[in-house]
């Protein structure tokens, strides 16, 4: 029997891989007659303007640097300088956590760590992370504002967050191959795993993963970025 052709009936394109900052997407398009799918590029995301003279156009950290100025989570040291290679402390972390949420801290005037005054430029940060569940102290009613953050302590921050948000955090990696997997602390094993498993955090060299090793703001750029374009939702 003689069927006639009704042609091609495509349906809204529906984005595969959404762009990223130098990298191209994809979206794809079904044909309701005929099942035929289409496939076409989406052009990569433009690297946003660069106002810092210590930041490389082409380092490996360029893209994740100026995606966090770019995004307001994270600053440069001045006008003119990122300084990638300067330490994270921890209350700098919280303070981008809150930006990332696109929290409100504005009502977060208590008090829950000894070691956190009101007033400081980060107070509100904290209280806001405490008072959520997405940051715990270091012991004693202290929560080491100015500490510097280590690889662990960012992933454990991490993983918290995203529990507490709904997100997935069931992914888990084999931590087995690198030999200092006994140097994380009991409590930032399940988030490390989680973190490897994500692609946040990988492995310094192909064995070491340095959970103790604290994190540069380069470091935490690329991570941050990675997080929000891939994990946040």
């Amino acid at each position: 029997m003689y069927t006639p052709s009704f042609g091609h009936d495509f349906s809204d394109w529906a984005v595969i891989t959404k762009p990223m900052i130098g990298k191209k997407g994809e979206e794809v398009r079904i044909c309701l007659n005929c099942g035929k799918a289409e496939i076409r590029e989406i052009e990569a995301l433009p690297i946003p303007y660069n106002p810092f003279v210590d930041v490389k156009n082409k380092a490996w950290y360029t893209t994740g640097v100026l995606y966090c100025n770019d995004k307001g989570f994270m600053s440069g040291t001045s006008v003119s300088e990122f300084a990638p290679n300067a330490t994270l402390t921890r209350a700098m972390f919280v303070t981008i956590l809150s930006k990332i949420d696109e929290a409100d801290t504005s009502g977060y005037t208590g008090k829950t760590f000894d070691d956190v005054p009101t007033g400081k430029w980060y107070s509100k940060a904290v209280e806001w992370a405490a008072y959520n569940g997405y940051a715990s102290g270091t012991g004693g009613g202290n929560f080491s504002p100015s500490a510097d953050i280590t690889r662990e302590t960012l992933a454990q921050f991490f993983f918290t967050y995203s529990s507490k948000k709904g997100y997935d955090v069931t992914k888990t990696a084999d931590l087995s191959k690198y030999t200092d997997q006994g140097e994380i602390s009991g409590w930032a094993k399940n988030a490390v795993s989680w973190a490897v498993a994500s692609g946040l955090i990988s492995g310094l060299t192909p064995t070491t993963v340095a959970p103790k090793k604290t994190a540069t703001r380069a470091q935490v750029a690329l991570i941050v970025m990675n997080y929000d374009e891939n994990i946040a939702k």
